[in-house]
């Protein structure tokens, strides 16, 4: 069940109970998650890029070792794709099962957000967590996909939309919001715009004489012509007024209980809404789906 709507001074030690918990976890760390280095390298020069952060995550490495079933990603009963940032080149880089054998190493690259965590070491690179270039790389996922609809969950614990703030606190949090939300409405305005294109060129290369199509230019544009559709069920987090931009540090047993029935709860809305299964028009392209409006 839902946990009762909080009110006046239940918010105020709400916020203050988040406040401290989040605190304690910057000084202590989560078990089987993160414990702060000894000794950061804040003035002086690390051995090595692994050392370049304020938390060692050897716990994570363990918890993940223990609880992922590799064998089973490598079977590619389903694909699996992890985003990263090349730290060097400050590209955005992909995993996925389809094109490689997934290892631990690749599942922490995409967790290793920086200064928190140290940038993952892969093949003599470093990489940092994907959102340091996108939080959502939903781009990805749809136009890298294969020719079929494809029904994709985006799961946001940030909302882009939200009140002007009228104290520090809350502007912080507002400008941690906006930064970490995804730039999904920007892709989706592009996709159906690029969706459109490909509908009209298809048409147009229907009518190419059929001595003519095997000529390079016509093979390059029939392979930009190809349609893609997909279903989108946006699941956003909407941010309690006791939280704090703090709470990326929040791991207490109630903050976690609360997000997951939140997350289930606003599953089950999506997922009760008519048409979700059906198959987007080609010129549609995208269909969107959520659990509240944006």
């Amino acid at each position: 069940m839902a946990s009762a709507p909080l009110w006046g001074d239940d918010v105020t030690a709400r916020m203050w109970a988040n406040r401290m918990s989040a605190f304690g976890t910057m000084l202590y760390g989560a078990p089987n998650f993160f414990e702060p280095r000894p000794v950061p390298p804040l003035g002086s020069t690390a051995d090595k890029p692994e050392d370049v952060s304020y938390y060692d995550v050897s716990r994570l490495k363990a918890t993940l070792s223990r609880l992922v079933d590799f064998d089973l990603i490598n079977a590619r009963r389903m694909r699996f794709s992890v985003g990263a940032t090349n730290v060097r080149t400050g590209e955005p880089v992909y995993f996925e099962n389809n094109q490689r054998e997934i290892a631990l190493h690749h599942v922490m690259a995409s967790a290793s957000l920086p200064p928190g965590f140290p940038p993952t070491e892969i093949d003599g690179e470093y990489y940092w967590d994907g959102g340091v270039v996108s939080n959502t790389p939903m781009q990805w996922v749809i136009a890298n996909g294969p020719l079929y609809t494809g029904l994709v969950f985006q799961v946001d614990l940030w909302d882009a939309v939200g009140e002007v703030p009228l104290d520090i606190a809350a502007a912080n949090l507002r400008a941690t919001e906006i930064h970490s939300a995804s730039r999904i409405n920007i892709f989706l305005d592009e996709f159906r715009r690029l969706q459109q294109i490909r509908c009209a060129l298809s048409k147009f290369l229907e009518q190419v004489r059929e001595d003519r199509r095997n000529e390079p230019e016509y093979r390059l544009l029939a392979g930009e012509a190809r349609v893609q559709v997909a279903t989108l069920v946006q699941l956003k987090y909407a941010t309690k007024k006791y939280e704090s931009a703090s709470k990326i540090f929040e791991f207490s047993r109630s903050a976690m209980e609360e997000h997951w029935q939140a997350g289930y709860e606003d599953a089950r809305a999506a997922l009760e809404q008519p048409g979700i299964l059906e198959l987007p028009s080609a010129a549609e392209g995208v269909r969107v789906f959520g659990a509240r409006k944006a």
